[in-house]
């Protein structure tokens, strides 16, 4: 595969320590019963940060040897619709966009205290920018569990849409392929694995963890699978057993902010106004968007459900001619 199309293929890897991973092998399972609520977003609920905690961002590096997205690559398996950010991130440094990013989309809307600091000592919240390393972060509070100085985040590619993606994994968003509610992907696991294996150079457990394994129920707060999340990235059709893949996204869906908001609550705005401002749209509209989206793929297509009904059709047939041959 070409590095062009590789570029196009990334996605991240949501960290944890090794005791939450032992934890994790207990709460992710293949299989949780569906939860009928209407908003969407995953969070693991062990590791939202208490209200009001003091996130403090340093960075290691400053980006300079990172590839940035282009807008090309970006428009190839995504649901096009970048954040506006995106439209001056290449006159920004990779720092200066990663500040931007955190300051208008983030800091305005949670009821977290964050700041930028030039002493990474005083960080809790580390940026690398390796391009070898991939891009990464831990969850939530697992951040604090790193030792200084080691990163806790990392870019190994530039874009709007993977900011909000890291950033919002660092307050505790989840991977929305795990998410349990209402997942309509059917994986075919082996084709899975050689998938992530020749894109993202992934093993096999790497892999289980990042894409295939679901968290129990119980400790996510959030609900239904939402395929407009920026939590989801892009999986070809080919690697799931009903021929529906997923887009990625690259800028925050309306259910995500209503769930940031849900967890890191503030009084001086509400998601509809933040979605208004940042967006220029009605939250419930874009709401409505990704539960029409999530309908659109949990639905078989036409073809398979001509094949069904030619099947079941013949199998009528074949219990009828049963019957009748045991009759004479």
């Amino acid at each position: 595969m070409s590095s062009t199309n590789l570029a196009q293929t990334r996605i991240c890897a949501q960290s944890f320590t090794p005791k939450t991973e032992k934890k994790l092998q207990n709460l992710c399972k293949n299989h949780c019963n569906m939860n009928q609520q209407k908003l969407r977003a995953a969070f693991m609920l062990s590791k939202l940060w208490p209200k009001g905690s003091k996130i403090r961002i340093g960075f290691i590096g400053d980006g300079s040897g990172t590839p940035r997205t282009s807008m090309e690559q970006l428009k190839t398996n995504s649901n096009f619709n970048p954040d506006p950010l995106q439209k001056i991130a290449d006159t920004l440094t990779p720092i200066e966009l990663f500040k931007k990013v955190v300051n208008e989309r983030f800091v305005p809307l949670v009821n977290l205290d964050i700041k930028f600091v030039d002493n990474l000592i005083d960080a809790n919240i580390r940026v690398s920018f390796d391009p070898n390393a991939g891009s990464w972060s831990y969850v939530g509070t697992e951040n604090l569990d790193i030792k200084h100085p080691e990163a806790t985040m990392n870019f190994g590619w530039i874009d709007v849409g993977c900011y909000i993606h890291e950033m919002s994994h660092c307050l505790s968003q989840l991977h929305e392929q795990s998410n349990p509610r209402g997942n309509p992907i059917q994986w075919n696991k082996e084709l899975v694995f050689k998938w992530a294996a020749e894109t993202q150079g992934w093993d096999k457990q790497t892999t289980q963890t990042n894409i295939l394994d679901m968290y129990d129920v119980t400790s996510i707060n959030g609900s239904s699978f939402d395929p407009l999340s920026v939590m989801l990235y892009f999986f070809p059709d080919w690697i799931t057993l009903n021929k529906q893949g997923t887009r990625a996204n690259l800028r925050l869906s309306g259910p995500d902010v209503f769930w940031l908001y849900h967890n890191y609550p503030r009084s001086d705005i509400t998601p509809a106004e933040y979605y208004q401002k940042i967006y220029g749209e009605n939250i419930e509209d874009a709401v409505k968007q990704s539960e029409q989206e999530a309908k659109r793929q949990g639905s078989r297509p036409f073809a398979t459900n001509l094949i069904i009904a030619i099947l079941v059709g013949l199998l009528v047939l074949g219990g009828i001619f049963v019957m009748r041959s045991r009759r004479k």
